[in-house]
């Protein structure tokens, strides 16, 4: 594939592509806020990991109690961590995770030391290192997703480095074809081997289509969120039916889904025929469940806030809840990022392969996985750190 003909010809497409985030701030939960501060106040230090139940297993019990958590809905992380943390085992260098969205906050105390490179295509030629939140939101979207894949006592893969690239994806953005064509560029450049898209909602033009494919064959792992169905009725969309297109449907990357605390599908997660896998991403405002543990802009700026939460920690202005498939993505690239740092030689196909195969079915009666192991609104079912790397190590010679 000529990479500079794509490049040419995009140069002539300006108008602007209509992509929204998959996923929000605050938590899904009414009660959410009462249910953690009931607990965190007593807490000695910043021992946030007891209460991110998507990675721990042995999470606070009066928060596993107040919020109704499920034993099993984590995903078996820290078998997984006892081998790699997100540094190739081979020769202790880290795997590098592109993240493209909007909203970071490159001094986040949690993550900075973790930030090799940052970038903005829509702010050519002038400050391309950028990451302002264009929208003066309280939220910062893509904050939170670095927080679910790198972020120590949140994050799946807290020893890999991130790139952190900057796009407008709200409402009247002038997004263009060649913006999203530079991020991958840009991605691929700085030695990217997983790039994680928290956004969709529209189909993809062809030459950005053909581009994730040239990533695919160079065995850069792509990783989109599903989308967080309709926006009147908040359930979830069957992204198989005529104009729901998605990234997420591509064959060239994985497709991700939400599940929340009660170890199932959210009601909001959008599924389709080439959706891969689940995994956490927190509950909705419609089902009541809890959100996910992320990154708040630190201090008062952000979503939380001291009063907001009645946190007595000042270091807890620096996390949140959340939810969405947004954050389900996230979590599926940090696993990925571990696969590769145990064998880093690992195409696509074989990752892919390494996910599907080590999920856990869940969903009892409510699901069925008789055709394919496949389970209509639940994929292959959700991501199992420990069996993953447990096949990764497999591969190896």
């Amino acid at each position: 594939m000529n990479l500079k003909h794509i490049k040419n010809y995009s140069i002539a497409i300006t108008l602007a592509i209509s992509l929204t985030a998959c996923g929000g701030g605050g938590s899904g939960s009414s009660n959410s806020s009462s249910s953690i501060s009931n607990v965190v106040n007593s807490v000695l230090g910043n021992d946030f990991f007891q209460f991110a139940w998507h990675i721990n297993k042995d999470i606070n019990a009066t928060y596993k109690t107040n919020n109704n958590i499920n034993n099993e809905a984590h995903i078996s992380l820290e078998e997984a961590w006892a081998v790699t943390k997100g540094k190739q085992i081979n020769n202790s260098q880290p795997i590098k995770v592109a993240i493209i969205d909007e909203g970071f906050q490159a001094n986040h105390p949690n993550i900075k030391d973790k930030i090799i490179s940052t970038y903005n295509p829509q702010d050519l030629p002038n400050t391309p290192t950028n990451l302002d939140d264009s929208e003066g939101d309280d939220f910062y979207h893509g904050l939170a997703v670095a927080g679910i894949v790198a972020g120590d006592e949140v994050g799946v893969a807290p020893n890999v480095e991130l790139i952190l690239i900057n796009i407008d994806l709200g409402e009247g953005s002038t997004l263009t074809t060649q913006n999203l064509l530079d991020s991958f560029e840009y991605a691929k450049n700085q030695g990217a081997k997983v790039i994680n898209c928290s956004w969709g909602g529209s189909q993809l033009s062809q030459v950005v289509q053909d581009k994730i494919e040239e990533l695919k064959d160079d065995g850069i792992i792509v990783v989109f969120s599903s989308g967080n169905g309709d926006k009147n009725t908040g359930l979830a969309l069957d992204l198989d039916q005529a104009g729901n297109n998605d990234p997420s449907e591509l064959t060239t990357v994985i497709g991700v889904g939400a599940t929340s605390v009660l170890n199932d599908v959210t009601s909001y997660s959008n599924y389709g025929s080439a959706i891969d896998v689940i995994a956490p991403g927190g509950g909705s405002l419609n089902d009541g469940l809890l959100g996910i543990l992320s990154l708040d802009q630190s201090g008062n700026a952000g979503r939380n806030s001291n009063s907001q939460l009645s946190y007595t920690n000042e270091n807890l202005n620096n996390y949140t809840l959340t939810s969405g498939t947004s954050f389900a993505a996230p979590t599926t690239s940090g696993l990925v990022a571990l696969i590769l740092s145990v064998n880093p030689n690992l195409t696509f196909d074989q990752v892919r392969n390494i996910l599907i195969s080590t999920t856990d079915k869940i969903g009892g009666s409510n699901a069925d996985y008789t055709t394919g192991n496949f389970d209509t609104k639940r994929a292959y079912g959700k991501i199992n750190a420990k069996k993953a790397i447990e096949a990764a190590q497999a591969t190896l010679p």
